[in-house]
């Protein structure tokens, strides 16, 4: 009996340890943490400032007695502390470098690069011949 005894005090802890494994396969869950945004592939906000020295930059002018002691962001801005590429991965030296296509600059200059001159040129279209 002592030695049924010695044997049942080592062989129930193990069973109960293979029994809470077992159980643990049985019923285990993954739990994933996901943030949900309408339109993952786009990102609108109305302005802002990308770099170290906009890190604290308040969104508005921040104003004292009239006077503004201090810069803000302001309304439908973005500013950007280095270089900018559009349409490009590597600006380069540039400050800002874009690539592909015309570019339209409030809504009266542009800028493209062509292989011929255009037959009706519009005012204030500047066009730079690639083919010389």
């Amino acid at each position: 009996m002592d030695n049924l005894h010695v044997v049942l005090r080592k062989v129930f802890p193990l069973t109960i340890v293979f029994a809470l494994l077992a159980a643990g396969a049985c019923f285990s869950e993954e739990i994933k943490l996901s943030t949900i945004m309408p339109h993952q592939d786009t990102l609108s906000v109305t302005r802002g400032a990308i770099g170290a020295a906009y890190k604290d930059m308040p969104d508005e002018d921040v104003v004292e007695d009239g006077i503004v002691v201090g810069k803000g962001i302001g309304e439908s801005n973005l500013l950007v502390q280095g270089k900018v590429g559009i349409g490009t991965v590597d600006p380069g030296t540039n400050k800002l470098k874009i690539e592909g296509g015309t570019t339209e600059v409030a809504g009266g200059l542009i800028i493209e690069t062509r292989t011929d001159d255009p037959a009706a040129p519009k005012t204030g279209r500047i066009w730079l011949r690639t083919d010389f």
